[in-house]
């Protein structure tokens, strides 16, 4: 089935997305044109700099993840985030890509949520959760991670994403 919607979002709380970005472009211009430019290279640092025909082609991938940016296929934040930021970003994302159903009357029932594309896989990714922002109130670190993992649940049993979460 080639029906598939995919959106990664990408809490990336370590390091600055110059960094992956650079990364990655490099590995797409060696695996599609086989010339291998070092991410250093991409980013100024040393004495080598790009010839024009690598400055074309890091412009012309950079274009591919701009336009994954452009359809929700890839969306990126760096720096820490707190864990009722990262909440209220995925309950906005799941409202936009579908319908949050209220809960039926009942002490039992929950609220659901139906998407707009019925193959839409969401992969939620932070790095790392030690690095999880403290929140205002009050900014326990297990706490902290209690809520965050509350979030993550959520995410994953009443908007069917997927978290992959990284520790250290």
């Amino acid at each position: 089935n080639t029906d598939l919607k995919l959106s990664i979002i990408y809490f990336g709380m370590e390091r600055k997305m110059f960094m992956y970005t650079s990364k990655y472009i490099s590995r797409l211009i060696f695996q599609k044109e086989g010339l291998n430019i070092p991410f250093k290279k991409i980013l100024g640092r040393g004495d080598d700099k790009l010839s024009n025909i690598e400055h074309k082609m890091v412009l012309k991938y950079m274009d591919v993840l701009k336009d994954w940016q452009k359809d929700e296929t890839l969306i990126c934040f760096e720096n820490s985030k707190n864990p009722t930021g990262i909440s209220k970003f995925v309950e906005e994302f799941a409202k936009k890509h579908g319908e949050i159903i209220p809960r039926k009357d009942g002490a039992l029932e929950s609220k659901s949520y139906k998407p707009n594309h019925p193959n839409h896989l969401v992969l939620l990714i932070t790095d790392h959760v030690g690095l999880l922002k403290s929140e205002r109130v009050d900014g326990v670190k297990k706490q902290n991670i209690d809520k965050f993992s509350d979030t993550m649940r959520d995410a994953r049993d009443l908007y069917g994403f997927s978290p992959i979460v990284v520790q250290q």
